[in-house]
């Protein structure tokens, strides 16, 4: 099958690949020592987050904004400390001029959005969350392109140990509560997310991904059939979820690789629907039959529900609506659907339409602009690449990354992967991981001293506005939890569990 993703060598582009065709490559590159330290804690969040509950007063979704904050915040200042320390970048190249002035335009509309809005330090709240969520992207697009094949593992092989230590934990004890006849709940089975759709957004993304070990070369059978059983298992969690936009996601992605990337794609395709076919049958034994069979059955599985249900989403669609409409150039404020006091949501649920009505239609056309002409162009690449017999398990490797965030980006239309603080910061990895290997081999344009000087002095104001935002917010945040609970009766989140903002959050 060629060169693994760990033997691909990251200063030097390979013959065959067109996107490196007639590019310069620098041999200088960052020291090891400093990818290390930039993506150190974006490493450790990762596995953490999900699985180590630090206090029972948090909710996780709580815990885990927190733990969001706190990685953006460590990584603006140490891309601060390096841009002021060093001359012209080799670490940070200047990305490319469309990428460039599409988000100085996104994040300068969205300023002036938030100058606008009736609660400003929410909407700057929101704001600098957004462009430091970018500086991560752009972070781990930078130490990727340098180091592709350790970068990729580290990141990944850090989210494939969140999500495993997820699985054996939940899993686990499985067989000791059926023993002992134990309440059988299915959110004790998904304990590490607050509603069972937070959960559904991470598995969109990573059971694509799990499959990565299933296509290096150099990876014994040993381990094939471990990660083969890793990903049963992830599915039977997914079934358990009853996440629906999971369920589309993968199938549209997966009859798109099919269609798109020929003989590898259709492989990917049957290998999902095999892999889907197996959790749903274990899912079906262990969790209805076997239970059933014992006198018991499962509390809280959702698996059920009606597959064309929108469970009121369409309200808040309208709402949406009515703030485009009325605010059709700058929106409501970024955060500001939260300011509505909605009992349905404190978001839109889609994507589209949480950036159009709360930053604006220009600013909602720049991002699906820009998404589906990086979608598209990355596809049309790999297409070629997967082709024309020269697809080795790098490329196959882009090609699953691809499916994973285009997936989460499908589910995007109808859930809130801006929204939570997990998912936001797992796609945000992934978009960086497919940009940085997309520009291997290619040498980065230095940032030059005014530019470094802008960056830095940007950095620091959004993780000055970020960090006194959340602490503040945070000393409140026991009184916005009783609030909410005492009017709708169920927490509706959006920065924290408790998502209203305004004189909502206070009534």
């Amino acid at each position: 099958m060629g060169r693994s993703l760990t033997h691909a060598n990251p200063c030097h582009p390979r013959a065959s690949d067109p996107m490196n065709a007639g590019n310069p490559v620098s041999d200088a590159r960052p020291a090891p020592v400093a990818v290390v330290a930039l993506l150190l804690p974006l490493a450790v969040f990762l596995p953490l987050s999900i699985n180590v509950h630090v206090s029972p007063e948090l909710y996780w979704y709580d815990q885990q904004r927190i733990g969001q904050v706190a990685v953006l915040v460590a990584m603006a200042a140490l891309v601060a400390t390096r841009l002021a320390r060093s001359g012209p970048s080799v670490t940070f190249g200047r990305p490319a001029p469309p990428v460039l002035l599409g988000g100085f335009l996104f994040l300068a509309l969205g300023g002036l959005s938030a100058i606008h809005a009736a609660q400003v330090p929410d909407a700057f709240l929101e704001w600098s969350r957004f462009a430091l969520i970018g500086l991560l992207a752009w972070t781990v697009s930078s130490c990727a392109r340098s180091f592709p094949g350790p970068v990729s593992l580290a990141l990944l092989a850090s989210l494939a140990l969140g999500c495993l230590w997820f699985a054996g934990a939940r899993l686990g004890p499985y067989a000791a509560i059926l023993a002992l006849h134990l309440p059988l709940s299915a959110t004790d089975f998904l304990d590490g997310f607050d509603n069972p759709r937070f959960f559904g957004q991470l598995q969109t993304m990573t059971l694509p991904l799990l499959m990565v070990p299933l296509i290096l070369p150099r990876v014994s059978m040993r381990w094939r059939v471990a990660a083969s059983a890793g990903l049963v298992g992830w599915w039977m969690l997914a079934w358990l979820s009853g996440t629906r936009g999971t369920f589309y996601a993968l199938l549209a992605t997966a009859v798109a690789a099919a269609l798109v990337f020929g003989p590898r794609g259709r492989a990917y395709a049957m290998a999902s629907a095999g892999f889907a076919a197996a959790g749903a049958l274990g899912y079906l034994f262990f969790f209805v039959s076997l239970p059933g069979w014992r006198g018991m059955s499962m509390e809280g599985a959702t698996f059920e529900r009606s597959a064309f249900h929108l469970s009121s989403r369409e309200a808040l669609w309208w709402l949406a609506i009515e703030y485009i409409v009325r605010h059709p150039l700058l929106g409501v404020g970024p955060m500001h659907f939260a300011a509505a006091g909605s009992a349905i949501g404190a978001h839109p649920h889609s994507l589209p339409l949480q950036i159009a009505a709360e930053w604006g239609l220009p600013a909602a056309s720049l991002v699906l602009v820009g998404i589906a002409t990086a979608v598209v162009k990355r596809a049309s690449s790999l297409r070629r690449l997967l082709l024309d017999g020269t697809g080795d398990a790098d490329a196959q490797l882009d090609m699953l990354l691809l499916i994973a965030i285009t997936a989460a980006l499908i589910q995007g239309l109808v859930d809130g992967v801006l929204v939570v603080p997990y998912t936001e910061t797992v796609l945000a990895m992934l978009v960086g991981l497919a940009w940085g290997r997309a520009l291997r081999g290619q040498a980065p344009v230095p940032l030059g001293t005014s530019v470094r000087t802008c960056v830095v002095l940007g950095l620091c104001v959004c993780a000055s506005v970020l960090t006194a935002g959340t602490w503040t917010q945070a000393q409140q945040l026991a009184e916005r939890i009783s609030v909410q609970e005492a009017r709708p009766g169920l927490l509706l989140p959006r920065f924290w569990s408790a998502g209203w903002i305004g004189p909502a959050a206070r009534q």
